[in-house]
């Protein structure tokens, strides 16, 4: 998961730099998919603790933790996939294969390299 959130942050910030050329579409709507995403990760932490603090376990509290990753999580990746699509088809085959070396390699790796 964390893997997937690295990537979808990567894409994001891909997107917020080509922003000025008609990229607004895709920081924007990755910018409000993301929106909120502390928000639910306090309340995930909340029922986590919750779910441990009582005499017995509350596996309930830990269920509506793991329901509210879920449902986020599946928003996140909807979202990605379809601004994934969106600067895929925006890029030429040479863009494309640098992106994904990008990708593939990391951010800080290309600068330090």
């Amino acid at each position: 998961m964390v893997g997937f959130l690295v990537g979808a942050a990567c894409l994001y910030l891909l997107a917020r730099t080509l922003r000025g050329g008609g990229w607004a579409f895709a920081a924007d709507a990755l910018r409000d998919t993301l929106h909120g995403w502390r928000d639910d990760a306090e309340r995930m932490r909340s029922d986590v603790a919750r779910s441990l603090r009582g005499e017995a376990f509350d596996a309930a509290a830990l269920e509506e933790a793991f329901a509210r990753a879920d449902a986020r999580l599946g928003t996140v990746r909807e979202a990605l996939r379809g601004q994934a699509a969106r600067v895929h088809e925006a890029l030429d085959p040479r863009q494309r294969a640098e992106l994904a070396d990008l990708i593939d390699r990391g951010w800080r790796r290309r600068w330090n390299a």
